[in-house]
């Protein structure tokens, strides 16, 4: 996950949207990793070779969420949405580590595998809805709802409530950068 960071971080700088392509990239290579515990079976998972494929590819999945996820978020959402935002990360985080202890001796490997192939399939469907509806400023997490509500019924009207806030937000930012 460590090395990981220096390439994740030149292409989400050198390439226009390169940190949407990084996302995808790590929740594929979670995806991945349950494909190939959930169609080996358990002498073939045993072997070296195996296990250092499969521990690789969970690192680059887990090297994203670990920085260029975390910059996303810094870039998608501002003031107490942000700490909102980061707080609900780790909570869920934390939350789905819990559950799965407690789970272990419960599911079968397979089970396991099918729940982290679902939920890559989930996070690369939503993340490319988030980028098919293109946020082009900080939103509050009422705006994004307000987007997402647009976007998947053309007849919602928005409230634009939060065109507002976020407007002054903006103007509250020029000004502190130009007095500094």
């Amino acid at each position: 996950a460590t090395l990981s960071a220096f390439p994740y971080a030149y292409i989400s700088n050198k390439f226009s949207g390169g940190h949407h392509l990084v996302i995808q990239f790590g929740s594929i290579c979670f995806m991945l990793t349950g494909t190939v515990v959930y169609a080996l079976s358990d002498s073939q998972l045993g072997t070296w070779r195996n296990i250092l494929i499969i521990k690789g590819m969970y690192g680059l999945g887990r090297g994203v969420f670990e920085g260029s996820c975390r910059a996303v978020y810094a870039e998608m959402f501002v003031g107490r949405d942000l700490s909102t935002a980061f707080s609900g990360q780790t909570l869920l985080a934390g939350f789905s580590g819990g559950v799965c202890y407690f789970i272990y001796g419960i599911l079968s490997r397979e089970k396991i595998a099918m729940i982290t192939v679902i939920n890559g399939v989930i996070a690369v469907i939503f993340y490319g809805i988030l980028m098919f509806i293109n946020y082009t400023s900080p939103l509050s997490w009422y705006g994004l709802f307000e987007k997402l509500l647009s976007w998947v019924n053309p007849y919602y009207k928005p409230h634009n409530n939060y065109v507002s806030i976020d407007n002054d937000l903006k103007n509250t930012l020029v000004e502190a950068e130009i007095s500094s």
